[in-house]
């Protein structure tokens, strides 16, 4: 056995592996990273979180990335240039942080990147399902030295499934409960949400889907709106203004929210130019804070009509994380459309809100060098993501 396949091998069968979990969302303002222990695979995964951090893109990063994101259009020799910067942009980060926490990067067994979504397009039926993550992880692991995993979304999608939410699978590993019912809900800047039955210890896919625009649309009305700003400040501009019930009816009449459930989406259908389109249909000018608190309320609805239709049984708990939970007037609102459902910050049960994106992609990444997958509904197993072996 050469000497990669050996470390490989090694891994699998290692007591505990340390993983640096990795995640730019939406937001495309930071690489978020977790440092994992973590030991066993599949419902016996034990995790310790190490450090956490989020490193902040340059601007002009954020610029290109913005520039190409979304858009299905977007020119093959752009996106490759950007590939080239982000990955090397991602390395320096990664180094960046290891440093900062004092970790050497041969400390570290395995990197898991997300990467960076570019476009992601469900075929509903029609096309076919498509996603591109940038941030290339032979890259990655040549510019750290640490073996790497990435582009998960991809067997996602092979194995039956639209490439996201991916969450649940990890979801299903990390906080699966004999006796109580938890609903994972991830506000980030598309939500998702994945139910746990009571009991739920079978590694088969979870049931979960989006919801719908959380942040993504809030965020970019603020940026757009109010300068100097990036997102609203725990809820401090919309919770003063008054919901625009002819927009919020226009914003409900997306095609995506009269879909079947479960179903994916992104910032391809939820994006600031149809947000201004909606808008000028009205025909009148509308004041900001009266826009943000309509945003706000099309997010609260979106989630109400999912919990409506998973139908949880009473003494439910929802745990939330994703940067909605910071904003206090949307979880007011959230609190208004599930009446009779509790609603907790993730960490009431041990994981950071704020570091759960990144360690979801540590456990896939254990999953795939030490466990054995999940199920798909063909009941064939699978794993996630593609593996870069380092220079030596």
């Amino acid at each position: 056995m050469n000497q990669r396949m050996k470390r490989l091998a090694e891994l699998a069968d290692a007591g505990e592996r340390i993983i640096l979990g990795l995640m730019s969302g939406t937001s495309v303002d930071a690489l978020d990273l977790a440092l994992c222990k973590v030991s066993g695979h599949g419902i016996n995964t034990e995790l310790e979180l190490l450090h956490s951090g989020s490193r902040p893109f340059d601007p002009n990063v954020r610029n290109q990335i913005e520039s190409l994101a979304f858009d299905p259009e977007s020119a093959t020799g752009e996106v490759c240039r950007l590939q080239a910067v982000l990955s090397a942009t991602w390395t320096e980060l990664i180094l960046e942080q290891l440093d900062e926490w004092g970790v050497s990067p041969d400390r570290v067994d395995l990197l898991a990147s997300h990467g960076q979504t570019l476009l992601h397009q469900p075929g509903r039926g029609i096309a076919p399902d498509t996603t591109l993550q940038l941030v290339d992880g032979d890259r990655l692991a040549a510019g750290t030295g640490i073996l790497t995993l990435s582009d998960f979304r991809q067997k996602h999608i092979a194995a039956g499934y639209e490439g996201a939410p991916l969450a649940p699978l990890a979801d299903l590993i990390l906080f699966a409960h004999p006796t109580e019912s938890r609903y994972l809900l991830n506000l980030g800047g598309i939500g998702n949400i994945t139910a746990l039955p009571a009991g739920s210890s079978h590694m088969e896919v979870p049931l979960a889907t989006d919801t719908g625009p959380a942040n993504t649309l809030i965020d970019e009305a603020v940026r757009k709106l109010l300068p100097g700003y990036d997102y609203d400040p725990e809820g401090s501009f919309s919770q003063n203004g008054e919901v625009i019930e002819p927009l919020l009816e226009r914003f409900l009449a997306h095609p995506f929210f009269q879909r079947d459930l479960p179903a994916s989406t992104g910032q391809e259908e939820f994006s600031w130019s149809w947000v201004h389109r909606e808008m000028l249909a009205e025909g009148y000018e509308i004041p900001v804070r009266n826009l943000l608190a309509t945003l706000v309320e099309l997010t609260a609805c979106s989630v109400g009509r999912v919990m409506e239709w998973l139908s949880p049984p009473e003494h439910a708990q929802i745990y939330i994380s994703g940067g909605g939970l910071k904003n206090h007037y949307l979880m007011e609102r959230l609190a208004c459309r599930l009446p009779g459902l509790k609603l907790r910050p993730l960490s009431e049960i041990g994981v950071d809100p704020d570091a759960k994106e990144a360690i979801l992609f540590a456990i896939l990444a254990n999953e795939t060098v030490a466990g054995e997958g999940w199920f798909n509904r063909d009941r064939k197993r699978f794993v996630l993501g593609k593996i870069s072996f380092p220079m030596e």
